[in-house]
């Protein structure tokens, strides 16, 4: 997947045009899928700028395993992935094939004793000239480390999905959270 890190700026610009466009369609009492014309606007998308509303089978996949992260219970999530994923990690780091994928998410994991995620917004997208089902997901992250200290990260993290319904591509950008009372 050529220029996957372009579906980020796609993917916020779509969710926020989304919500604009489910508020006026609700208003007229039917959702529609038509998006605005992208002709005039000053870049053009390397990747695809034709979306539409995506299957929400995928966004309970996608929070089915960041439950299984807090819960340290990666079996429950196995077969959802493809023999053939890659996973691009904050770090630029690059992942390849589903035991690599399995067994990093594992090793870090186990460096907490608890973990505890919160989510503020997903959305289920389908790339109409692409074909794939995409998960766009922004949430937080405490983990406790085994000596009681804590660290907070904010998350996007992007699941593509291939025909056959299993990840065949995850990102991930992490922030440090604010510090609480700023």
């Amino acid at each position: 997947m050529k220029h996957v890190f372009s579906i980020v700026a796609v993917a916020l610009c779509f969710s926020l045009s989304l919500t604009a466009h489910a508020q006026k369609a609700k208003s007229k009492g039917a959702m529609q899928t038509s998006m605005q014309d992208n002709s005039n606007l000053p870049y053009t998308a390397m990747y695809s700028s034709n979306f539409q509303m995506g299957n929400s089978k995928y966004s309970r996949m996608v929070l089915d395993a960041w439950k299984a992260y807090d819960d340290n219970a990666f079996d429950r999530i196995a077969d959802m992935i493809s023999d053939t994923v890659t996973a691009i990690m904050p770090n630029g780091s690059v992942i390849k094939g589903k035991e690599a994928f399995l067994n990093g998410i594992k090793t870090y994991r186990s460096g907490f004793s608890a973990a505890t995620s919160t989510v503020d917004a997903w959305v289920p997208i389908k790339s109409m000239d692409k074909g794939d089902e995409i998960v766009c997901i922004w949430g937080g992250e405490t983990d406790t480390k085994s000596d009681g200290t804590t660290q907070k990260v904010d998350l996007h993290e992007l699941w593509a999905f291939n025909k056959d319904g299993k990840l065949m591509f995850f990102r991930q950008f992490a922030s440090q959270a604010p510090k609480e009372g700023q």
